[in-house]
C-alpha cells in the first residue's frame, strides 16, 4: 500500500500494481493504516474503513467533541483491536470493534 495524494496504491509483494483505492468525496488522505482484514483511510475529519478488495466498509467522523481542540488527524496506528489516532495535540483510543457496532 502507498498513499499517493487522494489515493491509496495497492499493489502485490512482488511490486506489480493491482489497483487504486479512493475515498468518496475526493478528500485528499491524511494518512492510512491496516490491520488483517481492513484497511483504515482517514482525511482531516472522518476515518473510512475499507476492504482490501477497495469496498467502503463504513465511515465515522473524527471528533472528540471540544469544539477548542484542533482536531486534525496527523496518524493513525493499530495494535490488536484498538485504533490509536494521533491528532496536533493529543492521542484517543478506539475500540474498533466499537467503531464497527456503531456504524452498523
Amino acid at each position: 500500500f502507498v498513499l499517493d495524494g487522494n489515493k491509496v496504491v495497492v499493489f502485490d509483494s512482488f511490486g506489480n500494481y493491482i489497483k487504486n483505492i479512493k475515498l468518496p468525496n475526493d478528500e485528499t488522505m491524511v494518512t492510512f493504516t491496516h490491520d488483517q482484514k481492513n484497511l483504515f483511510i482517514v482525511d482531516k475529519y472522518t476515518l473510512y474503513c475499507f476492504s482490501f478488495r477497495g469496498s467502503l466498509l463504513w465511515s465515522s467522523p473524527i471528533d472528540d467533541g471540544n469544539e477548542k481542540n484542533d482536531c486534525t488527524v496527523v496518524d493513525i496506528s493499530i495494535f490488536g483491536n484498538r485504533l490509536f489516532i494521533l491528532y496536533r495535540e493529543f492521542i484517543d483510543v478506539v475500540d474498533i470493534g466499537e467503531l464497527i457496532k456503531s456504524e452498523k
